[in-house]
């Protein structure tokens, strides 16, 4: 797991959640 792909998710998901 590289730790950009996480950071990626999680920035998709507040721009999903916004």
């Amino acid at each position: 797991m590289i730790l950009l792909d996480i950071i990626m998710m999680i920035i998709s998901s507040l721009i999903l959640v916004v």
